[in-house]
């Protein structure tokens, strides 16, 4: 069985997110607010640096306010952003 968990994109989100790997949790999901919170696309790279094994993601992306190139870039591995963090912690940990 799976669980997730789901936290406001804050510079301390890696430690609850974290904190929830080890307790087994399977994914993790930050919020996207431009207005209110940290940049979601940053906190997820450090929870991705933080952390082996829980799948990360955006819980909501708000089209309004984010264009889609942006999204785009944040997430895509040629721009960097997430998936690249999670990238070389994929391989570090393959590496043993």
């Amino acid at each position: 069985m799976d669980f997730g968990i789901i936290s406001l994109s804050t510079i301390e989100s890696y430690k609850d997110i974290a904190f929830a790997e080890t307790k087994g949790f399977t994914h993790a999901w930050l919020a996207d607010s431009q207005m209110v919170w940290a940049d979601v696309y940053q906190c997820l790279a450090l929870c991705a640096i933080k952390t082996t094994t829980i799948k990360l993601g955006t819980n909501v992306t708000n089209p309004s306010s984010r264009i889609a190139p942006v999204t785009a870039c944040k997430t895509a591995h040629p721009c960097g952003g997430v998936s690249r963090a999670t990238e070389w912690r994929d391989r570090a940990l393959s590496r043993g």
